[in-house]
């Protein structure tokens, strides 16, 4: 198993913040059941190979069940996954060995997120279910049986409120920079005198021009 299976999805500049999968007391039931078929054969080992040809074979079918089980449960739950970043939420819904699923919430589509704890086990473990609303038409993400679901709460809230940060501070150094261009345009289609005297018009003294090192030995002089 290896992370380039979630890696692969992320964009340029994305970066891996988290990946959350199902807490494995959770799982206890799955865990007993693939102890049971690992003990089986090996409980009836002798039984059957006093059988025999076909106790041989008994032996090596309930072998190869409870391996194929445990690979297949493994497989399930180590890439049934929330992957966060620093951009998004990449939902991974695992539910067979050849039924996979890979929905995308970006935080500006996040509404609401949401835990709850239901059961005696899910209490006592403390592990939940998380819910990511998101807008549009966009189905909910939803990963369950998450260890501390508060805490992830709390991780995505803050990660989303950074982003939204960021992307607004973005926009403003986008949009001053443009207005700068669009001078810069009009100032040649006018020319220099009659710009300047748009500008006073305006009561704007000038444009923000460049600072420019001076070298050491001009500055001397």
């Amino acid at each position: 198993m290896s992370k380039e299976y979630f890696t692969k999805h992320l964009k340029e500049g994305e970066e891996t913040i988290k990946i959350v999968r199902a807490y494995a007391l959770s799982q206890i039931l799955k865990i007993a059941i693939i102890i049971i078929l690992v003990l089986l054969p090996f409980f009836l080992l002798f039984p059957l190979f006093q059988k025999g040809f076909w106790g041989v074979i008994g032996f090596l079918v309930l072998l190869a069940v409870a391996i194929a089980f445990t690979a297949r449960t493994v497989i399930i739950w180590y890439y049934n996954a929330f992957m966060i970043t620093n951009k998004r939420i990449i939902d991974f819904d695992q539910r067979g060995l050849f039924d996979k699923t890979v929905s995308v919430a970006t935080y500006d589509k996040i509404q609401d997120i949401t835990f709850n704890k239901k059961g005696v086990f899910s209490t006592l473990f403390n592990y939940g279910t998380i819910v990511i609303q998101t807008a549009g038409a966009n189905a909910n993400l939803e990963i369950r049986n998450v260890f501390e679901p508060e805490k992830i709460q709390d991780a995505i809230m803050e990660i989303q409120k950074d982003s939204l940060q960021n992307e607004r501070a973005g926009k403003e150094e986008m949009s001053a920079a443009e207005l700068i261009d669009i001078l810069e345009q009009t100032k040649e289609k006018l020319g220099k005198e009659r710009f300047d005297r748009f500008l006073k018009s305006q009561n704007i003294n000038s444009l923000p021009k460049e600072e420019k090192n001076e070298p050491e030995g001009d500055q001397e002089k």
